[in-house]
């Protein structure tokens, strides 16, 4: 009896399609459309969300030593931007992706920003804004490529490093620390409540609620600001 030798064996496995299982905590899949009650909460949130980020506007104009006029004109033309971007993402076609991709102020370009204002003057934001907005398209025509050089191993590692670089200003700012070393008990308080409200909704609240924990700490900041 004569059997075959290992090499003229072919080991082939069946083709196996991946299992994809829907989360339990996940209450609309990417094809289904919440109500319109739910996406307009939603849109709420976003918004504020993104407001609230017009802090790095406000301290790049502060760095830049900017009049409170320059400053206020800057934070309305960023807010525009911002939401200018986010619709026709939002729209899809040729302008956009057709997903909710929030344009949010980049703390990346806050010393950016300032030293260029300082430099040269406000006009400057536009040779800034252009040069991004260039870097960035040419950058995506080449992303199908780089992904070989960056896997999401580097990328998450640069992701990590960027927000761990917020750390010590969010702190910061978060217990109002001054120059002397002293705590401020008003800014514990305000972002204490903040945190802790979006901790709540997040661990502990329902499914819908968990959607809304956002919003529910901005408006618990808020509350505890004016109190």
């Amino acid at each position: 009896m004569r059997f075959p030798r290992i090499s003229q064996l072919h080991w082939r496995l069946p083709a196996s399609t991946p299992v994809r299982r829907r989360s339990a905590e996940l209450l609309f899949g990417a094809s289904q459309r919440p109500p319109a009650g739910t996406l307009a909460t939603l849109g709420v949130q976003h918004a504020a969300a993104a407001l609230t980020l017009i802090t790095y506007v406000i301290a790049a104009a502060t760095i830049a030593e900017l009049s409170v006029a320059d400053t206020q004109t800057l934070v309305a033309a960023s807010a525009l931007g911002m939401a200018l971007n986010t619709a026709l993402q939002a729209w899809g076609g040729r302008v956009g992706g057709g997903l909710l991709l929030v344009h949010i102020p980049n703390p990346m370009f806050m010393t950016l920003v300032a030293a260029a204002v300082v430099r040269h003057g406000a006009g400057a934001l536009v040779a800034v804004t252009l040069a991004s907005g260039l870097s960035a398209l040419l950058v995506s025509l080449a992303l199908p490529r780089l992904r070989t050089l960056f896997p999401p191993t580097v990328a998450g590692v640069v992701v990590c490093a960027s927000g761990l670089t917020l750390v010590g200003p969010s702190i910061t700012h978060a217990v109002g620390l001054d120059a002397a070393g002293r705590i401020d008990a008003s800014s514990v308080l305000v972002s204490g409540a903040t945190l802790a409200v979006i901790v709540a909704c997040s661990v502990w609240g329902s499914a819908r609620l968990k959607l809304l924990g956002l919003l529910l700490g901005v408006i618990a900041g808020l509350l505890a600001a004016g109190a």
